[in-house]
């Protein structure tokens, strides 16, 4: 990864940071996930305390969801070759401030965030 995207990376992380802990939700583990491919993006976001999982509203949280949105634009524009049809990504962060971002570019469907159909709203697939 370039300098370029590990900057971009750090500040994806820091404003999710900044999300969880300004608003005062309880949580040790956030989850948000970021899809992208030449027609849509699409993004949606969960926290965890214990075994309560709560997601994030878009609505609600509209200027957080449209800044990640951009940086995640940006940083798959930094580590990306052009030739991928599709970009999914995950970013985990827990409550000692580390983070990682997962990123894959053949599976769309790649760690859901839901609580529909019976799902937790932790990602699909995700293991700690």
């Amino acid at each position: 990864m370039t300098e370029e995207a590990s900057r971009k990376a750090n500040d994806i992380a820091r404003l999710f940071f900044d999300l969880l802990i300004h608003r005062n939700y309880p949580w040790s583990k956030g989850f948000f996930r970021f899809y992208e491919d030449e027609s849509m993006l699409k993004s949606t976001g969960s926290y965890a305390q214990g075994d309560e999982v709560e997601l994030l509203s878009p609505i609600d949280e509209s200027d957080f969801f449209d800044a990640m949105n951009a940086l995640f634009s940006e940083f798959r524009e930094l580590i990306s070759n052009n030739d991928e049809q599709s970009f999914v990504a995950l970013l985990v962060v827990d409550d000692n401030y580390n983070y990682n971002i997962h990123f894959d570019y053949d599976a769309p469907d790649k760690w859901e965030i839901t609580k529909l159909d019976g799902a937790t709203g932790i990602p699909k697939g995700y293991v700690d």
